[in-house]
């Protein structure tokens, strides 16, 4: 039987980047950044089907304009596609300097996550019914990039 999602709002969660999360350029090291994104695509994969998440595979991730110290970065998932055992996210990184406070698009990529129980069985997840033209648009980009990912790992 199929259970209905729980909550599809989006989820964002925000960084301020110190120090010690930069290189010898002053900028946010792209490790960092992508756990910073795959924290805020496990929460927001629990939100949606109150399971365990974690995280399958990562695509298509895009840096295209550094991060510095001392700008807050909001990194914000949503669920975009499901399968029967996986979830889709898109998730973006914006980057404000506290002075112009104007948003700068840093990053995005394409998370696929699975519900796990306490053994590390794969768990059903609630379907996600796209609503919209865009919602199927990006329900469909992300179902041909999990069946390209799950091919090569065969």
């Amino acid at each position: 039987m199929a259970r209905t999602p729980y909550d599809m709002k989006p989820l964002t969660m925000i960084h301020e980047v110190f120090p010690e999360d930069t290189n010898t350029y002053g900028t946010m090291f792209g490790g960092d950044l992508m756990a910073l994104m795959d924290k805020t695509a496990g929460i927001c994969a629990s939100k949606f089907a109150h399971e365990n998440f974690v995280t399958a595979s990562i695509d298509r991730v895009k840096f295209l304009e550094p991060i510095k110290q001392g700008d807050i970065v909001e990194s914000t998932a949503r669920t975009v596609y499901t399968s029967t055992h996986t979830l889709g996210l898109e998730v973006t990184a914006v980057a404000r300097d506290r002075k112009s406070w104007l948003p700068r698009h840093c990053c995005t990529a394409c998370f696929f996550m699975v519900a796990v129980d306490g053994h590390g069985g794969i768990l059903p997840i609630p379907s996600l019914v796209p609503g919209n033209e865009e919602e199927k648009e990006k329900f469909e980009e992300f179902r041909r990039i999990h069946e390209k990912l799950r091919n090569r790992s065969l």
